[in-house]
């Protein structure tokens, strides 16, 4: 039920300034919720880029009914290819844990 609550999420800056949305979240072998992947950039959809974010980041930036993040972090953020990344290949979900390792949620 959070997951698909989730989905469709806003993604906004602490000032209101929405800046993408959660596209999907991808959930490992048992079940559990594991990244949320997120669409930023342009509304063209050839623009458009996705990262991902570890859950545990998500629920630090989850404020109501959306995700607060500054622009530059998400900007900066490691990229997957599309909103449905490759399970198998396991660098995207490296690069995304070491980026978002110990960067704490903005202040709300």
């Amino acid at each position: 039920r959070w997951v698909s609550a989730i989905v469709g999420m806003k993604v906004e800056t602490p000032d209101g300034a929405l800046i993408g949305r959660v596209r999907n979240v991808v959930v490992d072998g048992y079940g559990v919720a594991s990244f949320a992947i997120v669409s930023y950039g342009s509304v063209m959809r050839s623009s458009v880029r996705y990262t991902a974010v570890p859950w545990a980041t998500v629920a630090e930036l989850l404020v109501k009914d959306r995700l607060v993040v500054d622009r530059s972090n998400l900007q900066n953020a490691p990229l997957v290819l599309s909103e449905k990344p490759e399970l198998r290949d396991g660098n995207w979900r490296h690069d995304a844990e070491s980026y978002w390792n110990g960067r704490v949620a903005v202040a709300q």
